[in-house]
């Protein structure tokens, strides 16, 4: 008998399987990115799961839906034209909610050794490319 390999799709597949099945019961994601592009890549990875998504191309418009609309969760670009993504996920932190999980995505692989993103309040960080099992992984819980 060959024992079950649980891969990281299935395992996000399988928390996926947990949420309520109503569209309005599921969590709006906040993707905050400059490129066009790699936002949509984000939102369409997360909306083929099955989650609602709110988009942001820059630091501004981030905090300003986070303050307006409910939201459970922030993909955070850490280059962005108005300001950080750090100093975005601080003000979150202080100022909109400090128990939301917040995932930063860069290109820079650099942030796991110099340990930025834990200080700017961030739950985790993703370097880009994202994995659609390691992205969900983290805004699903």
């Amino acid at each position: 008998m060959t024992p079950d390999v649980a891969t990281p799709d299935a395992l996000a597949d399988h928390r996926l399987a947990s949420l309520p099945s109503r569209p309005t019961d599921r969590p709006s994601i906040l993707v905050v990115d400059d490129d066009d592009d790699t936002r949509a890549v984000l939102a369409y990875m997360l909306t083929s799961a099955g989650l609602a998504v709110l988009e942001a191309p820059d630091g501004a418009t981030a905090l300003h839906l986070a303050r307006t609309a409910p939201i459970s969760a922030v993909v955070l670009d850490i280059i962005l034209p108005d300001r950080t993504g750090y100093d975005v996920c601080r003000e979150l932190r202080e100022t909109v909610d400090r128990t939301i999980p917040i995932v930063l995505v860069t290109a820079l692989s650099s942030i796991m050794e110099n340990g930025s993103w834990v200080l700017a309040g961030a739950d985790a960080y993703l370097v880009k490319p994202v994995r659609r099992a390691a992205l969900i992984a983290h805004v699903v819980r």
